[in-house]
C-alpha cells in the first residue's frame, strides 16, 4: 500500500550540495496557504548526505528557483533528530510546477533568526550539533551585511572562503555561501584570488537570507547562506 503524500512547497532554497543540490522551503497547505512553522527539506535517502540529483530540480524544463512552487511526492518525514525538516522523496514521481510567487511574499514571512544557533558560534562557521533544533531560518538583517572573500591556507591545501557575515545583537555571524543565483550575480567566482581580502556590501533593509545547518560532519554542523534575496 502507498503511504507516500504529496505536499506542495514554496521553494526558498536550491543551493549547491556536493555536484548536486539542496532543496529547501515552506509548506503551501489548502487551509492555511502559508503554514510558516513547517519548513521542508527534500532528501534522496539513496544519495550521499540526502543530496537531490540535479536532474530532479529541472522543473518544466528548468531549474527551480526560489519562489517557485513545485509539488513533491514524499515517503515521509526521515525522522533525523539533527535534520528534523528532512522529508524522504518519492524517486518514482516527477517533481511537478504549481507556478511561482513574487519577491513581495517575503516581506509577510516572519524573521527566523532567534539566535542564529548561539552566540559562541558568531566567529566560526560551525557549531556543535544539538538534536531537535530548526536547521531552517529565514532571516532580516538588521545591521551590517557583508560578503567577504579571502585566501586561506589549511592543512589540505589553499581555500577560496567566500562569506557572508550578518550583524545580530552586536556579533558577526559567519555563514558560507551556497547560493549560485547570488554567487552568479556577484561573480564570486573570480573573488579573492589573490591575496587581498574583497568585500560586498549589502543593504540589510533589502536583504533577505536564508540560512541552514548541515548534517553533522566530524562533530559540528556547518552554517549555510543557502538562498541570498536582494529585493
Amino acid at each position: 500500500m502507498n503511504t507516500g503524500i504529496t505536499k506542495t512547497i514554496l521553494v526558498m532554497a536550491n543551493s549547491i550540495k556536493k555536484g548536486g543540490r539542496c532543496v529547501a522551503g515552506l509548506e503551501i497547505t489548502p487551509v492555511d496557504q502559508y503554514n510558516l512553522s513547517r519548513w521542508i527539506r527534500p532528501v534522496d535517502l539513496s544519495q550521499d548526505e540526502g543530496t537531490i540529483p540535479i536532474h530532479r530540480t529541472i522543473v518544466a524544463g528548468r531549474a527551480l528557483r526560489p519562489l517557485d512552487r513545485v509539488k513533491i511526492r514524499f515517503k515521509g518525514p526521515t525522522n533525523d533528530p539533527f535534520h528534523p525538516e528532512d522529508y524522504e522523496t518519492d524517486t518514482s514521481h516527477d517533481w511537478q510546477p504549481d507556478g511561482t510567487m513574487t519577491p513581495d511574499i517575503l516581506a509577510s514571512i516572519p524573521d527566523d533568526s532567534g539566535d542564529l544557533w548561539g552566540a559562541s558560534s558568531a566567529s566560526s562557521r560551525r557549531v556543535v550539533p544539538q538534536p531537535n533544533i530548526k536547521t531552517l531560518r529565514l532571516v532580516k538583517p538588521k545591521g551590517s551585511c557583508y560578503v567577504a572573500a579571502y585566501r586561506e591556507d589549511t592543512p589540505t591545501g589553499i581555500k577560496h572562503r567566500r562569506l557572508l557575515h550578518i550583524e545580530h545583537h552586536g556579533l558577526i555571524h559567519q555563514f558560507s555561501i551556497d547560493d549560485p543565483i547570488f554567487g552568479d550575480r556577484h561573480n564570486l567566482s573570480s573573488m579573492a584570488v589573490g591575496d587581498k581580502t574583497l568585500r560586498i556590501d549589502l543593504d540589510p533593509s533589502r536583504t533577505i537570507v536564508i540560512t541552514s545547518l548541515t548534517k553533522p560532519f566530524k562533530g559540528y554542523q556547518y552554517k549555510i547562506a543557502a538562498t541570498i534575496f536582494e529585493l
